[in-house]
C-alpha cells in the first residue's frame, strides 16, 4: 500500500484552514487516537470516505507524553517499537517533538513511514507541536520491545532483530537545512521559483516537495493544464493560481486528476508544501538525500 495511491488525493476546492473549526475528543467525527490527551485538536483537510485516509493538522499540547511508554521504561529502559499498517507522512510545522532518547523531530522536519515501518513509541513534546499529517487509513498500533542490540536504524520489521531500511521510508529529514534548487520549465526556462523535492513514489508518480516564490514573482510561462494531480498547503505569504485565484496562508486545495501550472504570481512571496504528479511543465530537482544535509 502506497500513500498517494491509497489517499487518492480527492478533489478539494481551495479554502482557508484558519476558518476550519478544530475537532477535539469531545466533538470529533471519525476515529480518535487513544494516545491523544486533553488539549489535542485536529483539523481534517481532506478525508477519503472509503479508506478514511486523511490529510489533517494535528496539535499536541505542551507536556504531551505517553504514560504507557513511561511505564514500560521502568522495566525496559530502551522502550518499545511502534508499528502500524497504514502509510504515514508528516511535516512538523512548529514546536519540538521527541522520540524518547533517540532523536528530536525538528520544526519543518519531515517523516515518511511506509506500512509496517518501525520506530520508537515513546514520543513527547514540551513545547506543544503542530503536525501536518497524511495517512492512508486510521492508525492501528502494534508494539514490540526494542532489543538491547538495536542499531538505531529504523525500517520495516522483518523479524530478524535489526530492521530493513531499504523500503523508501524517511526516519526524519530536517528540510530547513536542505539546499534550495532553481526550478525550470520543461523547455529550460528559468521560472524564478526554488524547490526542494522531499520524497518521490515511483509507483504512483507523486512527489512531495516544498516551493518558494520571491516577493513580486510573476510566472514567465503561460498556464497549461495537463493530466496528473496537484495538492498544496500554503505555509506563508500569498499565491495567485491560474485556476483557484488568490490564496493566502494557510490555504489548502487538492486537484486529484490534473495539474495547472503557469500564469501564477505572488505579491509578497510564498512558501508552500506541495504534492504533484504528471507532465506538469516543470522539472523538480532530485530527491534530497540525508547525506546532502550538513
Amino acid at each position: 500500500m502506497y500513500i498517494n495511491e491509497s489517499l487518492m488525493h480527492l478533489h478539494q476546492s481551495p479554502f482557508s484552514v484558519d476558518d476550519l473549526q478544530p475537532e477535539t475528543q469531545e466533538d470529533h467525527e471519525g476515529p480518535w487516537q487513544q494516545t491523544w490527551p486533553e488539549g489535542t485538536w485536529r483539523k481534517n483537510l481532506n478525508v477519503d470516505p472509503v479508506t478514511q485516509g486523511a490529510t489533517f493538522l494535528l496539535y499536541l499540547p505542551a507536556g504531551y507524553g505517553r504514560a504507557e511508554e513511561a511505564e514500560v521504561a521502568k522495566t525496559h529502559p530502551r522502550g518499545r517499537f511502534e508499528a502500524h499498517t497504514c502509510h504515514e507522512e508528516i511535516f512538523n510545522l512548529g514546536g519540538n517533538y521527541v522520540f524518547g532518547d533517540y532523536y528530536t523531530f525538528p520544526e519543518m522536519g519531515y517523516i515518511n513511514h511506509p506500512p509496517n515501518w518501525v520506530h520508537p513509541a515513546n514520543q513527547s513534546t514540551d513545547t506543544g507541536v503542530l503536525l501536518l499529517i497524511k495517512n492512508s487509513a486510521p492508525v492501528s498500533f502494534d508494539f514490540t520491545l526494542i532489543p538491547e542490540g538495536w542499531n538505531g536504524v529504523e525500517g520495516t520489521d522483518r523479524g530478524a532483530g535489526n530492521l530493513d531500511d531499504t523500503t523508501g521510508g524517511v526516519t526524519f529529514l530536517p528540510t530547513d537545512a536542505a539546499p534550495w534548487h532553481k526550478l525550470k520549465s520543461a523547455d529550460g526556462t528559468e521560472l524564478d521559483l526554488e524547490a526542494k523535492q522531499i520524497w518521490h513514489d515511483s509507483r504512483s508518480g507523486w512527489s512531495t516537495w516544498i516551493m518558494k516564490a520571491p516577493r513580486g514573482w510573476v510566472s514567465p510561462v503561460a498556464a497549461v493544464t495537463s493530466e496528473g494531480g496537484d495538492e498544496m498547503f500554503l505555509l506563508e505569504g500569498d499565491f495567485t493560481h491560474s485556476r483557484h485565484g488568490i490564496l493566502e496562508a494557510t490555504s489548502y486545495y487538492s486537484d486529484s486528476d490534473d495539474i495547472s501550472f503557469g500564469g501564477e504570481s505572488s505579491e509578497n512571496g510564498c512558501v508552500a508544501i506541495r504534492w504533484s504528479k504528471g507532465d506538469s511543465q516543470f522539472f523538480l530537482p532530485d530527491v534530497i538525500e540525508p547525506n546532502q544535509i550538513s
